[in-house]
């Protein structure tokens, strides 16, 4: 594998500059009296190189493998650049490691992820939506009013979604929007134990025939929290799950049921971007925190 001229501008990006000197002494094949970088593959020092590149490329997915790999190798102290320039060693490390780490992301990107709340803590929900929505809510005497004004023009089968994750509306696209680069975030704040009930009362799921036709249901999925098979429900044992897990997803809330949504309402308030991108940077952080926890005990 060759270095090509952007392996420089990734590795400026991503290179630990703590790494450096991090790594514990390895012994060179053949030398048993001296410690630094191996110049030859050995158990030991494979398995530090594996273990500490896969901790470093947690977290990293827009990199490719080479980008990635480069700027590892630049500031590690475990192999020589003989060993690390070696292209077999180099696709043994593709194969064994980057390949293996990938499928350990995708595999907990299809688990529902728990939403951990806090005991005395509300549910928290959000909405992305126009400027133009966010007014409503906003300029309402109280966070019931604003709830039943903007449910006005729906009809039977109109739902408005929300959000258990501010990071999901990250990622979101409102198709709806007229005007993309003028939205706003809120938050709607809801007793958990009130909340828990409206779900347990109405919750259905989205894919369940003539759903969208029963006025009172809120419609459940789990589009953008995971991926796979499973993010639209069919059943209604998988809105059982998420009630019993209590894991991220997204609701419908319908004119059945608005009434009631809205008075267990207490607060809306808008989010501004720095808390959005907080909220990004910590789900990231504890993604690679929960892999990197199941490498070290594995």
């Amino acid at each position: 594998m060759q270095r090509t001229a952007g392996n420089s501008a990734a590795q400026q990006v991503v290179a630990r500059s703590a790494h450096s000197g991090s790594a514990p002494p390895v012994q060179r094949a053949g030398d048993e009296s001296a410690t630094g970088p191996a110049s030859k593959p050995n158990t030991n020092a494979t398995a530090a190189f594996r273990k500490e590149f896969t901790e470093f490329i947690y977290g990293k997915d827009s990199l490719s493998f080479d980008e990635a790999y480069w700027a590892f190798v630049d500031n590690q102290v475990i192999y020589t650049s003989d060993v690390t320039g070696n292209a077999t060693f180099q696709e043994k490390v593709k194969t064994l490691v980057w390949q293996k780490a990938q499928d350990k992301v995708n595999d907990y990107r299809k688990e529902a992820q728990p939403m951990n709340i806090p005991d005395g803590e509300p549910v928290r929900l959000y909405r992305k939506m126009s400027a133009r929505e966010a007014e409503i809510f906003l300029k309402a005497k109280s966070p019931k009013a604003g709830i039943t004004k903007s449910m006005e023009y729906g009809d039977k089968q109109y739902r408005k979604y929300l959000t258990t994750s501010l990071v999901h509306t990250a990622s979101f696209n409102n198709e709806d929007s007229a005007d993309r680069d003028n939205e706003a975030v809120l938050e709607f704040r809801i007793p958990a134990k009130d909340y828990w009930a409206f779900f347990a009362k109405y919750a259905k799921p989205n894919q369940l025939t003539g759903v969208f036709n029963q006025a009172d249901s809120a419609v459940v999925n789990q589009e953008g929290h995971r991926v796979g098979d499973q993010v639209n429900f069919r059943k209604q044992e998988q809105v059982d799950e998420v009630l019993l897990k209590k894991t991220h997803h997204n609701v419908g809330i319908g004119g059945g049921n608005v009434a009631e949504f809205a008075r267990m309402t207490t607060a809306i308030e808008e989010i501004d971007k720095s808390r959005l991108d907080q909220a990004v940077a910590d789900s990231k952080a504890a993604m690679t925190a929960s892999l990197i926890s199941g490498l070290n005990s594995s």
